[in-house]
């Protein structure tokens, strides 16, 4: 380890021993050295993750490994409907290898706006006396909407380093939606064995998928607290959809449009979709649409009837 990485590392520490130390971290606080922490370690390990669904709850084992600041491998283990699946990130750009495929395909990358920041404005934190994860011990973090329809997130972080090892989702009824948590965590190992694991193959595409043959409509109205974060061109078929993305800082709204030749007489966006979350579809002249987001339905119908191909993007 070099130099630099040692103070670089080294500070991080002391600064989040210096604000545990003090007593009472505020949940900003918290947050920041959070984000922090993830720039500053490496680290791998065993995540769980379960999703409650209607009928039935699922969970699923992935193998992490997180070389910092900013490259994550997420490879799954289980459900068999999943196993092999590999997620991969590095910096702003996304991959997404499908063993059923058997290919790699570009995904939509991170917003593109400073998400802590926008968070922070949206949302209340508050440390409460934390529990252990994976043998460690942790400051768990209420991270609240102070706009209500909006989800809600608890946090522990680990007092040691400030990295998240466990998060629960709540949905905008606040029933538990998912929880993922570190079963088994190594912190600051050699990853020089997995360099080429943490490289993306040269089969994965460079480039996002083209242009679109359209213009897309946006919203003239948003929720509180969001705004406007990114498109990302998306083939379907032949075809090319866009995906709008709004944000407030832990929740996102996707806006999908598409020509409407692109499904026949199929369901549009059907596809992506998941139980927990609000999912609207409807066709209208020669392009079909669908908005998904995990919050109050009123306003996710609002936001749909609000679009209209001329209305100018929101910031």
């Amino acid at each position: 380890m070099s130099l630099p990485t040692r103070a670089l590392l080294a500070s991080a520490a002391v600064a989040l021993a210096g604000v545990i130390a003090q007593g009472a971290p505020s949940g900003e606080e918290l947050l920041r050295h959070s984000e922090q922490a993830e720039r500053s370690h490496n680290y791998r390990g065993l995540r769980v993750t379960r999703m409650s669904l209607p009928r039935r709850t699922v969970t699923a084992e992935a193998r992490v490994v997180h070389r910092r600041p900013a490259t994550t491998r997420v490879e799954y283990l289980s459900p068999r409907s999943l196993a092999g699946t590999v997620l991969l990130q590095m910096g702003p750009e996304r991959w997404h290898w499908s063993p059923r495929g058997r290919r790699w395909r570009r995904v939509s990358g991170p917003a593109e706006v400073e998400a802590l920041e926008l968070m922070l404005r949206n949302y209340d934190s508050r440390p409460v006396p934390g529990a252990r994860v994976a043998r460690r011990d942790c400051v768990l973090l209420l991270v609240n909407p102070k706009h209500e329809g909006n989800p809600r997130k608890r946090l522990w972080m680990d007092r040691a380093t400030g990295l998240c090892l466990r998060s629960d989702l709540l949905n905008w009824k606040q029933d538990e939606i998912s929880v993922s948590v570190f079963k088994e965590i190594e912190i600051d190992p050699d990853l020089s064995g997995e360099s080429q694991k943490l490289t993306p193959p040269a089969s994965a595409p460079r480039r996002p998928p083209g242009t679109l043959a359209f213009k897309p409509g946006y919203p003239r109205y948003l929720p509180v607290g969001y705004v406007f974060v990114g498109t990302d061109v998306i083939p379907i078929g032949r075809y090319r959809a866009a995906h709008l993305r709004y944000s407030d800082g832990l929740n996102t709204i996707s806006l999908f449009q598409a020509p409407a030749a692109a499904f026949a007489q199929r369901t549009p966006f059907a596809d992506v979709g998941l139980s927990f979350t609000q999912l609207m579809t409807w066709r209208r002249g020669n392009l079909a649409y669908a908005i998904m987001g995990d919050l109050n339905p009123g306003e996710l119908r609002r936001v749909a009837d609000s679009i209209a191909p001329t209305a100018s993007r929101q910031r």
